[in-house]
């Protein structure tokens, strides 16, 4: 599945990528699997017999492999908050699984995600659409179109009826 928006924003010494309505098994599935990983935070509802669950209750996860496996295996609870350093490589942080957020020590790891995540049909449009449009949120019509958004309330609101 691909995201439906993208974001690309670039500061000093970093650079961030978000993907819209993309959970964070997609944004897992993204990423090298040997990358270690620590835990910075999550919370959760329904998770086992918690009512709400945070670091503590989880597993100790050392590599991205390890939590694309829970995530996989488990059953369905509310994942709300996640976050995760990625060590040498940047982090990753998601909310109501439905939003990935990352940010890369390199622009090379962005863009090969960005590669990763879409299709092979759109990839250069969306590439180039990001690259070149810093700031901006990124849409692509199935027929090719690519669409630019100053800010997330507008994507919303032009989008929310197609």
């Amino acid at each position: 599945m691909n995201p439906t928006v993208y974001l690309y924003k670039e500061k000093k010494n970093e650079f961030e990528l978000y993907l819209g309505e993309f959970s964070t098994l997609d944004g897992l599935k993204a990423i090298n699997e040997k990358l270690r990983v620590k835990l910075v935070s999550i919370g959760a509802s329904n998770y086992k017999k918690y009512g709400w669950a945070t670091e503590k209750e989880f597993p100790d996860w050392k590599t991205v492999q390890e939590l694309r496996s829970f995530f996989e295996r488990e059953d369905e609870f509310g994942l709300i908050d996640f976050e995760i350093e990625l060590i040498g490589f940047g982090s990753l942080s998601t909310h109501d699984d439905g939003e990935c957020h990352f940010r890369f020590k390199e622009k090379g790891a962005l863009i090969d995600v960005v590669k990763t995540v879409t299709d092979s049909i759109n990839r250069d449009l969306i590439l180039s659409g990001l690259l070149n449009n810093p700031g901006m949120y990124i849409e692509v019509e199935k027929s090719g179109k690519l669409n630019k958004f100053h800010s997330f309330d507008q994507y919303l609101k032009e989008t929310k009826n197609t």
